[in-house]
């Protein structure tokens, strides 16, 4: 019969036979393609670690956000796929293309849209590497360093297909992008305070340097001077036209020699002892205020 075509010795009409046929051709499109998905993504899963974002939702691998999408994509899959979901959809008569990802530039309502598009688009229409790109990508949307070339490359070659995340970071990372670690000011060293010379024993001190007056008063004249190595004290002694009017012993290097006159020039010594050793004196005139 002409209208009719045996198979497995029934004869079938052939609008029906090749209706079936168109099912069946589809039918095994869709398995296979399924399950090369399904193998790939395991794939970037192990090469890429739990840390990378999965192309395939824009999400962390394994976590629940991840595991969600994942079986609403399977929900609309086996659906038949829909215009709202994600699956493999136009296909009639055996061909035809699968659509991968969602939204399109300008349009995203989420960072994890933004990453699960531009990770398909490089990886499918540039020929790029899923473990690295999902890796470079997992970092940028989560405002890490981008710690190689390769990453930087990545995330520039995504900005210019789909613009920048429609989410900032707390940062501003996305949509800027870091490199390395961060960069640090160099503190300012402190400096390192000049060490009180510590005595010897019965060691010979050294001559006092530096003595000056630090103030000047009717009564009181203050002074100061440098440390003497080997210094345990020193004797400040005061004169008066050339005769000791005072005397006194301190461990500091500064003194307030009080009691004098107004308007008179006195003579200020100071010698570092050790012990019994004593050092030469060191001298200086200063007049009291008038």
């Amino acid at each position: 019969m002409a209208d009719t075509i045996s198979i497995f010795g029934t004869n079938v009409p052939k609008p029906v036979a090749i209706g079936g046929g168109i099912v069946v051709i589809v039918g095994g499109v869709y398995y296979y393609r399924k399950n090369k998905t399904a193998n790939a993504n395991a794939a970037a899963v192990t090469a890429a670690g739990t840390d990378s974002i999965d192309p395939a939702t824009g999400y962390p691998y394994g976590s629940a956000e991840d595991a969600a999408a994942l079986q609403t994509q399977n929900d609309y899959a086996m659906a038949g796929g829909t215009s709202g979901g994600y699956g493999f959809t136009g296909y009639a008569g055996g061909s035809g293309s699968g659509a991968f990802g969602s939204g399109q530039p300008g349009s995203f309502n989420s960072n994890a849209e933004w990453s699960q598009y531009v990770q398909a688009y490089e990886i499918n229409n540039l020929g790029g590497d899923a473990p690295s790109i999902a890796a470079a990508i997992g970092r940028y949307i989560t405002g890490q360093p981008l710690i190689s070339d390769n990453m930087v490359s990545i995330v520039q070659s995504a900005i210019a297909i789909a613009g920048y995340p429609p989410v900032s970071g707390p940062n501003g990372n996305p949509p800027s992008y870091i490199t390395g670690q961060t960069s640090t000011t160099t503190p300012t060293p402190t400096p390192t305070p000049t060490p009180t010379p510590t005595p010897t024993p019965n060691a010979i001190p050294a001559t006092v340097t530096g003595l000056h007056a630090t103030s000047v008063g009717k009564t009181s004249i203050g002074i100061a001077w440098n440390a003497s190595t080997n210094a345990k004290s020193y004797e400040v002694r005061v004169t008066y036209q050339s005769q000791v009017i005072a005397t006194h012993m301190t461990t500091a290097t500064s003194y307030n020699v009080g009691g004098l006159s107004a308007n008179r020039t006195y003579g200020l010594h100071v010698v570092a002892i050790n012990g019994s050793n004593w050092a030469p004196e060191s001298s200086i005139t200063q007049k009291s205020a008038a």
